[in-house]
């Protein structure tokens, strides 16, 4: 067995990079400016590697080193060789490492989260979860709103990995039951860009508290309340009004969608061309 700090160096060629590594995706520009910063400096800091017992090593921590060193010709990396620990434990650490070093994107937050969860073998029991947290090194609130994201439509799921869904609208969208009703309303959060903080705090609570509302008046109502209107009452004797306010308020949000399309659409200037400003100036008066 290799003790915990034999250190010596081991050719880039014999270094076989982690299969698991929870990092999918490194910045050719990262890379590059590293392997400089490797030639001009020299390695500062030794990878960690694990024996094969066949002249190869399995990278545990280092990954970008290998591949900045490979890029600029480097044939040798000072490396320690540590003792292989159990999988459980590995997967532990390679987690508790990336997150408290905070290099990961909330994709590979979530993988990473997810990954260790399945080795512990409690990933279907929430009241596990505080201990997992506290042996990953991270809060228990952090890994539970990241565990929200695996409740989500697989449509919806697949925007939040491609980054075209934001994290903090993911995640309060995974508070709604219906996969269906998901879809519907990442949809209308991404069709309108709407604020994250806004859907977080107010529209995904009003689309929650009425399951059955269309998505446009869950919206109206968290509108009003995000702008301090007085809550509207749901007696027979207010419906009428209600309907009125709700009208009212769809109508804004489509005229500022219409203006914001007019303005990339530069619709002012075929006005003019058409020599109809005329009605607009009547308008601004």
């Amino acid at each position: 067995m290799t003790t915990e700090a034999t250190i010596r160096r081991v050719p880039i060629t014999q270094l076989v990079p982690d299969s698991a590594n929870l990092r999918d995706h490194f910045e050719q520009e990262d890379i590059e400016a590293l392997g400089r910063n490797l030639l001009e400096q020299g390695q500062l800091d030794p990878i960690q590697v694990f024996e094969r017992g066949d002249g190869t090593f399995d990278l545990y921590d280092g990954e970008r080193r290998w591949r900045a060193a490979q890029l600029v010709g480097i044939d040798t990396l000072q490396a320690i060789v540590v003792e292989r620990p159990s999988a459980e434990d590995l997967i532990c650490k390679k987690v508790s490492r990336a997150l408290q070093t905070r290099n990961l994107t909330p994709q590979e937050e979530l993988a990473a989260i997810q990954s260790a969860l399945e080795a512990l073998g409690i990933q279907s029991q929430p009241s596990e979860w505080t201990k997992a947290a506290r042996r990953l090194g991270i809060p228990t609130g952090l890994l539970r709103d990241r565990m929200k994201l695996t409740k989500l439509a697989e449509p919806v799921r697949r925007e939040f990995e491609k980054g075209d869904l934001d994290l903090s609208a993911a995640q309060a969208i995974g508070r709604i039951e219906d996969k269906n009703r998901q879809q519907e309303v990442a949809k209308f959060v991404q069709d309108n860009n709407l604020n994250t903080r806004f859907v977080g705090t107010k529209f995904i609570k009003h689309l929650t508290q009425n399951p059955t509302a269309p998505v446009m008046e869950a919206y109206t109502s968290a509108l009003a309340e995000e702008r301090g209107m007085p809550s509207i009452s749901k007696s027979k004797d207010d419906e009428d009004l209600t309907s009125r306010l709700n009208n009212i308020l769809a109508d804004l949000r489509r005229s500022v969608i219409l203006i914001e399309g007019a303005g990339r659409e530069d619709w002012v200037s075929q006005l003019t061309e058409q020599g109809r400003i005329r009605d607009l100036e009547r308008l601004a008066e």
